[in-house]
């Protein structure tokens, strides 16, 4: 066996009894990935000023161990004649008085007993060593208060980790407790639902839908991620049709999956549908008899357009992507050539919604500093206008709107908003 290859044995083996029998008061860990670096915690000797610290060292052994020592040095800063505020250490057996018979546990021993007895006469900080001689009793209660604010930070340390650990407990707990709920309450909607006899008796029963006069519409948004037009719509509304639950049509949120063009080519997401696509689905729809809805969002949710660097000034809040403002003209002929392309592409439908649910208007786009109309005006000077671009293209076009904002008091006796159908928004 060569001599690195010896080397690396001893290493191996004096690492090994480390771990079997390690030294009382001291743990020493050779990282994982290199077998020469140690991280060595010691304890403060009992009856020493040291008594109660925790103290990190690292160890390293050179290339040339056992030959030569090893390099050590503290982590842990402390008060004391032979080690520098560097965490150097003066020992003699670290210097001159190394052998290769020594081993890593002597060193670290003969460590230890230095922090049981300094020795200010072969000093590393002579301000230290100074003190210590003049007057040991007062260097020693610098040691120890230093010790005690150790602890202390240990012990508070501690309070905190536990604490969030609690912390977390308890969330895990509640959301836990929060989602039991739901599906014991779940679970007994439907095992009341199993003693109905039809599956509209089961919606009826749960929705409110027992007028078999109601018409029902699916709601299906899109955002980014639609199903292929050639392998889902077909079956979907097939499976609509044969629920027999009286399902009259699918309202379609497209957002971003329009094929659009003109000034708004480029904006659509890359896995947006054709306009065979958007044919496709009407037919399909048609062949099973149900009606298609756009669903087309004109005042907030319009993120996948106020997202875009060339739109951003049409933002109500510059800072935020998610409604447009109602102060500046480009707004209603940027929407005015969206509901075009729309209905350009549904040429059967009769009905078109315009979305404006959760809409929070803040009124500070700067177009909007010398407008004299409150916000509730403004909202529905808004919709008036987009109810005016509708008709403009599609006059026959009956007009829906979630009514989430409009039930609020300054809203409900508008006889200007008597222009639109309301859809319950709820969820």
């Amino acid at each position: 066996m060569n001599e690195n290859g010896a080397l690396t044995k001893r290493i191996v083996k004096e690492s090994a009894r480390l771990q079997q029998e390690p030294v009382p008061g001291i743990i020493a860990i050779p990282d994982d990935h290199n077998a020469r670096y140690f991280k060595v915690i010691i304890d403060g000797p009992s009856e020493s000023p040291y008594e109660g610290g925790k103290f990190k060292v690292e160890l390293f052994l050179p290339d040339e161990y056992p030959m030569a020592p090893p390099k050590v040095r503290f982590m842990t800063k402390l008060y004391h004649p032979n080690i520098d505020k560097l965490g150097r250490i003066c020992l003699d057996i670290l210097k001159e008085k190394w052998s290769p018979a020594l081993q890593i546990r002597t060193v670290l021993l003969s460590i230890q007993a230095l922090l049981s007895a300094p020795n200010p006469d072969d000093f590393l900080d002579a301000d230290v060593a100074e003190k210590w001689k003049a007057d040991e009793k007062g260097a020693k209660a610098i040691v120890m208060a230093m010790i005690f604010g150790q602890v202390i930070f240990l012990k508070v340390r501690r309070i905190i980790q536990f604490l969030i650990c609690l912390l977390f407990i308890i969330l895990i707990l509640t959301v836990y407790s929060s989602w039991l709920l739901k599906f014991t309450n779940a679970k007994k909607i439907y095992d009341n639902a199993l003693s109905k006899q039809t599956l509209n008796d089961i919606f009826s029963e749960q929705l409110g839908f027992g007028r078999s006069d109601l018409a029902k519409y699916i709601h299906l948004d899109l955002k980014g991620a639609p199903p292929k037009a050639n392998k889902f719509y077909d079956s979907f509304f097939n499976f609509l049709q044969n629920l027999q639950m009286g399902v009259k049509g699918v309202l379609i949120e497209y957002e971003d999956t329009l094929p659009l063009h003109g000034n708004l080519a480029n904006i659509s997401h890359h896995a947006a549908y054709t306009k065979s696509d958007i044919a496709l689905i009407q037919e399909a729809g048609k062949m099973h008899r149900i009606d298609i809805i756009p669903l087309i969002q004109t005042f907030g949710h319009l993120e996948w357009i106020l997202k875009l660097e060339r739109f951003k000034s049409y933002r109500d809040d510059l800072s935020l992507p998610t409604v447009i403002s109602p102060c500046i003209n480009e707004t209603y002929i940027l929407l005015e050539d969206l509901l075009q392309q729309t209905l350009d592409m549904h040429p059967n439908s009769n009905i078109i919604h315009i979305g404006c649910d959760e809409v929070s208007l803040k009124y500070s786009n700067p177009a909007c500093n010398e407008a004299s109309t409150s916000i509730s005006e403004q909202y529905v000077n808004h919709i008036r206008r987009i109810v005016d671009i509708v008709h403009k293209i599609r006059p026959e076009c009956r007009i829906l709107i979630w009514d989430d904002i409009l039930r609020a008091d300054q809203f409900v006796s508008n006889k200007r908003l008597s222009i639109f159908l309301r859809i319950l928004w709820f969820y």
